[in-house]
């Protein structure tokens, strides 16, 4: 037998006996057996025909063996337009029409075109617009850095508003003019009263009468000479505490009240003027206080301590509103002896003593002061400076790296203090510049 190795291409022969391995590599795996040339080739079987006898079938005079090729294509031709068909009236079903489909795709693909156009001019915008394709001069006007200390120094409008003091209101606190009867005028008017009623009193009621006038009356008008103004008031509502005519309620209303009545009034209009002096001159306490409180204000602020010039500023609007409050609403606070008056003349004293509101409380200067000092406190505080100083360089850094809209937003938010805004209006009006001349 002939073999032939694979390994080496070397041919040689071996009988079946012998070990099956190439003589010139020893490999055994790599033979390949060849055909003997001088064997003869074996017979084939010879095909046995069958005996051509009676068939109970007769053999058909046409052959349809070449139709079975085109039947097998037209069946297969079928199955495709069939599951075309199904296909299409699924698709038809989801989509309105096949023009909105056509339509979306033309959209789709104007968009993804749009997109890219857009995302390219982007990179040339950002590529025309980075830090470091800008001439030298702009480039150092967008990194200049600006300095700010932590306290700063104040300019000359912000110490203007600082030191800046408001006069008080000028508040009535002179003595009221009052002018009080004497012991003769009192008896003049009890004449005149019994004269004109017709009606005597009787010595006994005019003796009790005069007591009361000479023991409250000219209390009151020796109070006030000695600047006692609340014992004068006292006194007055005392002077008017009468003795009931003939132990009869309807009587002494009709008749004593009516004749007393020029005395009575005499008394109720000074309780009025006591009462207002009595208020003007606790308003004017209260507003000296928020005065002083003004003045310590100032003194906090040349230190620039802002953290106590902040709490004084809170302490003087409380102040303020507290005085106002009390302007619009007085209460009087009466002595005791007022229940012992006559209800109607009661009525009298409370609703016609009551003080008017002090026109000249009106803290508007002060307060429009205290606004501008605020301001200036609240911008010049570590923290606001702070935060100021933390944009500021968040926008210098985005300016470093090219990105103009957030560096720009950044710097548009400065608006403090005065030496910064210059810097940053200068890199402003540079960035506006330079993405103009990229979107043209």
């Amino acid at each position: 037998m002939k073999f032939r190795c694979t390994h080496c291409n070397h041919e040689f022969t071996l009988s079946e006996r012998d070990y099956r391995c190439c003589p010139s590599c020893y490999w055994t795996t790599a033979l390949e057996e060849l055909p003997d040339l001088n064997q003869e080739p074996t017979a084939l079987p010879k095909t046995v025909e069958k005996p051509k006898g009676n068939a109970t079938k007769p053999k058909s005079q046409f052959d349809f063996t070449f139709l079975k090729t085109p039947l097998l294509i037209l069946l297969a031709t079928v199955l495709v337009i069939g599951a075309g068909y199904y296909i299409f009236s699924f698709i038809k079903k989801v989509q309105p029409t096949s023009g909105t489909a056509i339509q979306i795709k033309k959209t789709e693909r104007k968009e993804s075109k749009k997109t890219a156009t857009e995302q390219i001019q982007t990179l040339v915008q950002k590529e025309a617009l980075s830090i470091g394709s800008l001439p030298e001069a702009d480039k150092q006007i967008l990194t200049a850095r600006f300095q700010m200390t932590i306290p700063r120094k104040l300019d000359a409008s912000e110490e203007q508003i600082l030191k800046q003091q408001v006069q008080p209101p000028a508040i009535l606190t002179d003595m009221p003019k009052l002018y009080f009867w004497n012991k003769e005028d009192f008896k003049k008017m009890l004449a005149v009263a019994q004269q004109t009623r017709g009606i005597p009193l009787g010595w006994l009621y005019i003796r009790n009468l005069n007591k009361l006038f000479d023991e409250h009356y000219m209390r009151a008008a020796k109070a006030v000479e000695t600047n006692d103004m609340a014992a004068a008031r006292d006194a007055l509502i005392q002077a008017v505490i009468l003795p009931v005519y003939q132990n009869d309620i309807k009587m002494h209303r009709a008749i004593a009240l009516v004749m007393l009545r020029p005395y009575i009034n005499d008394v109720i209009g000074k309780i009025a003027a006591l009462n207002q002096h009595l208020t003007s001159q606790q308003t004017l306490a209260e507003a000296k206080k928020i005065y002083q409180t003004h003045d310590n204000l100032i003194a906090q602020l040349d230190l620039q301590d802002w953290d106590k010039a902040a709490g004084l500023m809170n302490q003087l609007r409380a102040q303020m509103d507290a005085v106002e409050k009390q302007a619009q609403n007085e209460n009087i606070t009466y002595p005791p002896a007022l229940q012992q008056v006559d209800q109607e003349i009661q009525q009298a004293i409370i609703r016609d003593g009551k003080p008017a509101v002090l026109k000249e409380i009106n803290f508007t200067a002060l307060k429009s002061d205290l606004d501008a000092k605020e301001k200036v406190v609240k911008r010049n505080s570590a923290e606001n400076l702070a935060a100021i100083q933390k944009s500021y360089g968040q926008a210098l850094r985005l300016i470093e790296e090219s990105q103009w809209d957030e560096a720009y937003r950044l710097l548009q938010s400065i608006d403090y203090p005065s030496e910064l805004v210059l810097d940053v209006k200068q890199k402003t009006a540079l960035i506006e510049k330079l993405k103009g001349k990229t979107n043209g």
